[in-house]
């Protein structure tokens, strides 16, 4: 079976997670917070919108609000076993309060992106492999 290059599903999935967050991807890649309210992180690296998108998002009763956590695929001997979930939160500075967390999840097309943005704003993909977030999605985006 021919591999398919999957960079504008992974970009979709990136792009549509970032703007229910109201940042939008600027030329240079990264990622900017389209109103100016003084407060937060008006622009964000494209790696690091890509650790948010691919990062479990946890509610913490003590702050009402979900933080982005690394989960770690583990292996083995090759063989996939499950995840090992951070306890403390990839970073407090990102907090979303339940719907605007379930309404970042849902727009997400795949479960994680394996992209990277060099230092000219050149997108490069590390892995076509994707995993939908609804089966039914592979059709509508890859015609399989």
């Amino acid at each position: 079976m021919e591999t398919k290059d999957t960079l504008h599903i992974q970009l979709a999935s990136l792009d549509a997670f970032a703007s229910s967050m109201m940042y939008h991807r600027s030329r240079t890649g990264s990622y900017e917070f389209d109103y100016d309210i003084g407060v937060g992180e008006q622009t964000v690296s494209f790696t690091t919108m890509v650790k948010l998108h691919n990062a479990l998002w946890i509610y913490d009763q003590t702050d009402n609000v979900c933080y982005p956590h690394r989960q770690q695929i583990v292996r083995e001997k090759g063989e996939f076993k499950g995840y090992h979930i951070s306890e403390e939160p990839l970073t407090k500075v990102f907090k979303l309060s339940p719907y605007e967390c379930r309404k970042a999840q849902s727009r997400k097309i795949i479960e994680r992106v394996k992209i990277q943005c060099d230092n000219h704003g050149i997108l490069h993909c590390q892995s076509n492999d994707v995993e939908f977030i609804d089966p039914r999605y592979q059709y509508e985006f890859m015609g399989e």
